[in-house]
């Protein structure tokens, strides 16, 4: 659609939303769920609705009328198809009542970590299902992992300080590079020593020491990796390595260390009686259907739904 905003000043979006789906009669609640009211059980269907940086240079009717501003990922299309759901539902007869979730923010993690307190505010939601467009697969067709779905993965930032000098005289200053490349080499040489169950991955995004200034020799710097685990209790242990090896680097070289965390995802994990249905429903409405061992690495924040109601993600 052409009113494209960031993950968290999505209000035109939402408000057409609101409108769009509010007008079908659905009770509104906080962060953009929706409720299509008969009475007992709860299902959720949760999505996303968000938009990412980028330029919109397409030439069509919904291009992004915001500077700067345009959507390539595919959760318009999601929102849309949840929106188009909520038209099916107003003409059916439901058995239960039906939440749908229109969640902000998806690309960091931050949106759901808000909006899953929607499940606290309703604790008899009993089950969750969210859908993602698979743009590899084949039209038509229905892809579900057996048991975990996404990778849980976190942004790591390692900021290590010592004492400027000339560049002349290095000898008389702390310079951080030494003990950011160790800790870099020594979370890499933990990947290829360990054992772990499952995929492990470390991933420089960046190593930035000192400035562009040839007289002065490097004080400060930093190295930033995603880690990313397909168990999560493994890259919780990848995690305290990389810490324990870059609190001994920095301590040996007089440093000041300092660490810091954000985007992080949990696994994504299905449930299996959530999967199985998924399956049957597939089956029913005669889609193919494809079961995957092995999880997608890009990450998704639907585990933190996934956490506290059983479900699925499926494809």
């Amino acid at each position: 659609h052409p009113v494209q905003f960031f993950g968290y000043t999505i209000y035109n979006a939402k408000k057409a939303t609101s409108k769009n789906v509010g007008n079908l009669g659905l009770a509104q609640a906080h962060y953009n769920y929706y409720k299509q009211i008969p009475n007992a059980i709860r299902e959720n269907i949760p999505d996303t609705l968000r938009s990412t940086l980028s330029e919109d240079e397409i030439d069509a009717p919904y291009k992004s009328i915001i500077p700067g501003v345009g959507h390539k990922c595919g959760h318009d299309g999601h929102a849309a198809a949840l929106c188009g759901l909520a038209l099916e539902l107003e003409d059916m007869n439901l058995e239960r009542d039906v939440y749908m979730v229109f969640q902000h923010a998806e690309e960091t993690g931050q949106g759901a970590c808000e909006a899953v307190d929607m499940l606290n505010q309703n604790p008899d939601i009993e089950e969750i299902y969210a859908f993602h467009n698979g743009v590899a697969q084949r039209k038509g067709s229905i892809y579900i992992a057996n048991e975990v779905s996404n990778c849980a993965s976190k942004g790591m930032s390692i900021f290590m300080k010592g004492v400027s000098t000339h560049a002349s005289t290095p000898e008389l200053g702390r310079n951080p590079v030494f003990a950011l490349t160790k800790t870099m080499n020594g979370a890499y040489d933990f990947l290829y020593q360990e054992t772990f169950k499952g995929l492990a991955l470390c991933t420089v995004v960046q190593l930035e020491v000192g400035k562009y200034a040839f007289g002065t020799a490097a004080s400060e710097g930093v190295l930033r990796m995603t880690i990313r685990a397909e168990h999560e209790k493994e890259m919780d242990m990848l995690q305290q390595k990389i810490e324990e090896i870059a609190k001994k680097e920095s301590k040996k070289d007089e440093l000041s260390l300092k660490i810091q965390y954000e985007d992080a995802f949990p696994e994504t994990r299905n449930n299996p009686i959530a999967r199985d249905k998924v399956i049957a429903a597939a089956q029913k409405l005669g889609y193919p259907v494809l079961v995957g061992q092995k999880p997608e690495r890009g990450s998704e924040d639907f585990g933190y739904f996934l956490k506290k109601v059983p479900g699925a993600l499926f494809f």
